[in-house]
């Protein structure tokens, strides 16, 4: 007995099924009735003939009975990666919207961070425009302004001594 995966078509895989189980076909061409010759190559159909009508001898010819089991055309199996990609690409999206909220939010903090510095600019600028204090005196610019007098007096004591010797 023979089984096909699916239509009688090229590319389409055959087995013979057998006591072990199911074997791929053997290669070569096979006649089948009422479908014609069909090649065979790795387990699978490569070529199919119209039957050639040949000359019988009545005599020598013996009916055999061949069984063909067609199993029912599978659906293809899903692209085992196609999950992943849509998984993928769902999380990539909700990403992206995470960024742009992200930005958005950023985006209202950043120009509050700038009018923030421009405040401060302006009153630095107003601060350095302001006119400062006359330094303080220091203790030590006090004694030596006193030692300063001190011997300015001597000098005017001494020169006022001089001028009443003279005399």
């Amino acid at each position: 007995m023979v089984r096909v995966d699916g239509e009688l078509a090229v590319g389409t895989l055959v087995y013979v099924v057998t006591e072990e189980g199911l074997l791929p076909a053997p290669d070569g061409a096979h006649s089948i009735p009422e479908v014609g010759v069909v090649t065979t190559e790795g387990g699978k159909i490569v070529e199919i003939g119209e039957v050639a009508p040949a000359p019988v001898a009545p005599e020598a010819v013996e009916a055999q009975e061949v069984e063909i089991e067609v199993a029912p055309e599978e659906a293809a199996p899903a692209d085992p990666h196609e999950e992943r990609m849509v998984a993928m690409e769902t999380a990539i999206a909700a990403l992206a919207a995470k960024v742009e909220e992200l930005m958005a939010k950023l985006g209202g903090e950043v120009e509050a961070t700038a009018k923030r510095f421009s405040t401060i600019d302006t009153a630095l600028s107003a601060l350095a425009q302001m006119p400062t204090a006359a330094p303080k005196k220091r203790a030590s610019d006090a004694v030596v302004e006193s030692v300063k007098m001190s011997r300015a007096n001597r000098l005017a004591e001494l020169n006022e001594t001089l001028k009443n010797l003279k005399k």
